[in-house]
């Protein structure tokens, strides 16, 4: 079974593609940092295709390019706070546990 067409998730899927940074937390060995693309997302959850094979059940926080701007002016950046529910090769569901947006930094 494809990792992206499990019914499993309860919300509506929107496809939605746009960068992103993750970091695993791993409690006391530190965190892994990497880079990714969203694949799709619903408000319980996230699929997004990485860098690399991610561990599944760890707690995982997300810093994601939104699509959309604050009064057509600032960008905005999703923080999601998750678990990896499952991982296959590079893709990635996290499933959200928190979440807030945030206005991007200019460079």
């Amino acid at each position: 079974m494809d990792i992206g067409e499990s019914e499993r998730r309860s919300g509506n899927r929107f496809p939605i593609e746009t960068a992103l940074e993750y970091k695993v937390i791993l409690g006391e060995n530190g965190a892994e940092f990497g880079s990714g693309q969203t694949i799709n997302l619903s408000s319980g959850g996230i699929l997004f295709r990485s860098d690399r094979t991610l561990p599944q059940g760890v707690m995982i926080e997300l810093k994601i390019d939104w699509p959309a701007s604050l009064s057509g002016t600032a960008g905005l950046i999703l923080r999601v706070v998750g678990r990896t529910l499952r991982s296959e090769a590079t893709n990635s569901a996290v499933r959200i546990l928190r979440h807030e947006f945030h206005t991007r930094k200019r460079p």
